[in-house]
């Protein structure tokens, strides 16, 4: 019997889910090494080497980045100097939408749209938050959308403003379509986003519940797309060079046909 745990969660400590995992869970697949470790914190009992870290899979985009850029722009109407700034998920407390709003009014960009993908009970609210700010006529809102991953590859820059994920696909499918992403210092986020041996982050990171630093992220990013800047072109391939490493679906496959079919713990 092979658990799998996407978000981190503290394992109770008594009660039906304590005793499947103490007598009849023989291991555990999780997609973050924070995941993994907020497990061990609340499971010392579990055996840590039956705990195994298999990062999520994404597809590259259906269709050239390009082609689903000029399918959204021309979606929205947008104009050829206007920049399209997006999050894309379910509308609730914990995705951190207030945020983005916030962010954006404070980043005070010419020519930028703000775009949000997706549904939820805290959508009403959320509107209203855009009109207080007064960028209400500056925001697209998309609603529920079954082509999520084609509107983040249509998106110039990509926000995950979250408070809380396991390894958020959405920010992979940016990766992935070569969109700059800013997220959320979270679990998952410092493995697909951080700084490694020397080398450059493949993206911007910055601390949950942050609207200045986002704020910031969102201008130094805008500004960076505008003047051609190289960081922003490096960040963006070291994010594509990670997907074809780390996050394609046949290595997350036979990650898992190793947990599944190896011999049993």
């Amino acid at each position: 019997v092979v658990a799998r745990l996407g978000i981190t969660r503290t394992i109770p400590a008594r009660g039906p889910v304590a005793r499947a995992y103490r007598g009849r869970v023989d291991a555990v697949i999780v997609n973050s090494r924070q995941v993994r470790d907020a497990f061990a914190r609340g499971a010392p009992w579990f055996d840590p080497a039956a705990v195994h870290v298999v990062m999520n899979g994404i597809r590259p985009p259906s269709a050239p980045p390009a082609v689903l850029r000029a399918r959204l722009r021309a979606e929205l109407g947008a104009g050829a100097g206007e920049r399209l700034v997006g999050g894309v998920g379910h509308v609730a407390r914990r995705k951190g939408f207030d945020l983005l709003p916030r962010a954006f009014a404070a980043a005070q960009l010419p020519g930028a749209r703000l775009v949000v993908a997706g549904g939820g009970a805290g959508l009403g609210e959320l509107r209203g938050l855009a009109d207080a700010l007064g960028i209400g006529a500056r925001v697209h809102w998309l609603g529920h959308r079954d082509d999520g991953p084609e509107v983040v590859a249509g998106l110039d820059v990509f926000v995950l403003p979250s408070r809380s994920e396991g390894m958020a696909n959405v920010m992979l499918e940016a990766m992935a379509a070569g969109v700059p992403v800013i997220a959320t210092d979270i679990s998952g986020v410092r493995s697909a986003l951080g700084a490694e041996d020397g080398g450059p982050p493949a993206g911007w990171i910055v601390p949950v519940d942050d609207e200045g630093a986002m704020a910031a992220a969102l201008r130094e990013v805008a500004a960076g797309l505008s003047s051609a800047d190289g960081a922003v072109a490096e960040r963006t391939a070291e994010a594509l060079r990670r997907i074809r490493e780390r996050f394609g679906v046949e290595r997350m496959v036979e990650a898992c046909e190793r947990v599944l079919f190896g011999p049993c713990t």
